[in-house]
């Protein structure tokens, strides 16, 4: 009987934690309180034309480079401050002849890599 009931209140409080969370959710803002770091939404390749989202839960300087699997720099796309919200940035492949690549995303207090071909 003590089993079931622990198990009871246990189940309470945790539905009552999740109940408060989303409460907590809906009175801030989903997104804003879930995105702490800047980070990739989507890396779309097609052909020679690549789409690289990103997401920034505020202003910061960013540096946003492509690289092939030799860790060679291929392209800086974008480096300076981006403001807060979604951004697209593409770059065309052209002479690059490599199969395997990945995109890095610097701001001060992280770095975040995406690998994409």
């Amino acid at each position: 009987m003590d089993t079931l009931r622990n198990f009871l209140l246990v189940s309470l409080v945790v539905l009552l934690a999740i109940v408060l969370y989303k409460r907590l959710l809906k009175k801030m803002g989903a997104k804003k309180a879930l995105v702490k770091y800047a980070n990739f939404i989507a890396i779309n390749s097609d052909g020679g034309l690549v789409k690289v989202k990103i997401e920034m839960p505020h202003t910061e300087e960013v540096k946003l480079s492509v690289f092939d699997q030799s860790e060679n720099l291929v392209n800086t796309l974008h480096e300076g401050p981006l403001n807060e919200g979604e951004h697209e940035f593409t770059w065309e492949r052209g002479q690059s002849t490599g199969d395997k690549y990945y995109c890095e995303l610097k701001t001060k207090n992280q770095n975040a890599t995406r690998y994409f071909s």
